[in-house]
């Protein structure tokens, strides 16, 4: 299963640390500041979008974790698929106000990597 954390909210606590807030988008590890407690900055109130975002993500990684499939209903009507051997590779966007299984917008850039594998003939793994 692949996803794509596209939330831009008030806990992306790099943003911040970078100063770099008013650059669009969720950075690097934004993902880990809707699921862990990170003590450097305060805690969402609890009707705010920011703890609805930590509810959804929190649900999603917990029904992984209990079932070895992320559905739930926190991801609406989309039937979020295993990753396929096919290109583009096709994730869910976890977005500030809603899911959506597209195809993975970075595609390109990730196939100059295996670009690279395949000129030194080196396993991606």
């Amino acid at each position: 299963f692949l996803y794509r954390f596209d939330v831009d909210g008030g806990l992306n606590y790099f943003k911040r640390f970078f100063k770099a807030e008013d650059s669009l988008g969720a950075e690097h590890f934004a993902d880990c500041c809707y699921l862990f407690n990170i003590h450097l900055q305060p805690r969402p109130a609890i009707d705010s979008k920011d703890f609805e975002n930590v509810k959804k993500f929190v649900s999603i990684v917990t029904e992984f974790a209990i079932n070895g499939n992320p559905n739930c209903e926190e991801i609406g009507d989309n039937d979020w698929l295993p990753v396929q051997d096919e290109w583009p590779l096709k994730c869910l966007n976890i977005g500030t106000e809603e899911c959506s299984f597209i195809a993975l917008p970075e595609t390109e850039r990730l196939n100059v990597w295996n670009s690279v594998y395949e000129k030194v003939a080196a396993d991606l793994y």
